[in-house]
């Protein structure tokens, strides 16, 4: 466990790093408490386990800002790593999840610029290539102002039946890098289905198509499926404004990913 001052905000945060359960542990009902207050809403156990005690390639990197002892800020940077399906190389990677800041803390910008930093650091050396967020709205613009950040692309979802436009754009995309067969199996959860090489769930009696994962996936799929803005004008409407912005920071050239909105911890 590291700790860091922050010098340059008014309200000064003692940061400290926890990169392992041990430390974590002892800052857990803080940063917990933190978390649920800034996204209003109850984090459940399947993303705890999966995102913060049972990483599939080591501890995740927890970032807390402190102040008197609680936790007022937060990020976390999880280990992960892509499969180039041609050539079977591995990009090793910081899944960049669960970043809060309170609003009595925030000083304007500067407890996220300066958390931002922080994130940023993990890079040096040559152990991870670059880091990966799907960031919210507002999240997103500090991250592209303020952290170097680079957008890549943006995902939503469309209504309709699969045609052959969006079963080539989907199957173009097993080309590129994503998770081996350990690291999807970590990824997957209850209430996520994997049959003939479709990847979905149902959200609101309806079945919504998340990625496939073999060039013979089922091609008479029907419902909500992805489309990315990279792919071209979509054949159906956007099914609402929402939108999963692809977002990277690299110190050297951009990677290639592939377009999966299993990448991101939202679903």
């Amino acid at each position: 466990m590291e700790s860091h001052s922050s010098d340059p905000s008014p309200i000064k945060l003692d940061w400290v790093i926890c990169r392992d359960k041990i430390s974590f542990l002892s800052h857990f009902d803080s940063w917990k408490l933190g978390l649920e207050t800034a996204f209003n809403k109850k984090i459940s156990e399947s993303l705890l386990k999966r995102y913060f005690f049972d990483t599939p390639l080591g501890p995740p990197i927890i970032i807390l800002g402190l102040k008197d002892e609680t936790v007022v800020a937060s990020s976390t940077l999880v280990p992960l790593s892509l499969t180039d399906p041609v050539n079977f190389s591995t990009q090793s990677y910081l899944q960049y999840v669960a970043a809060f800041v309170l609003p009595r803390f925030s000083e304007g910008f500067q407890t996220y610029r300066d958390m931002l930093k922080l994130v940023r650091a993990e890079l040096d050396g040559a152990r991870y290539q670059f880091i990966l967020s799907y960031p919210n709205k507002n999240a997103k613009n500090l991250m592209l102002r303020l952290g170097g950040f680079k957008h890549l692309d943006a995902g939503f979802f469309i209504r309709g039946k699969m045609d052959a436009r969006i079963s080539e754009r989907l199957s173009a995309e097993l080309a590129k890098p994503f998770f081996d067969d350990t690291l999807l199996e970590w990824r997957l959860h209850s209430r996520l289905s994997h049959e003939m090489g479709l990847i979905s769930r149902v959200f609101d009696g309806e079945n919504n198509l998340l990625d496939v994962t073999s060039a013979a996936f089922r091609k008479d799929f029907e419902g909500v499926m992805p489309w990315w803005e990279s792919w071209g004008p979509p054949p159906y409407l956007p099914t609402d404004e929402s939108r999963l912005d692809l977002c990277v920071y690299a110190t050297t050239h951009l990677p290639s990913i592939k377009r999966s909105f299993l990448l991101s911890d939202i679903f």
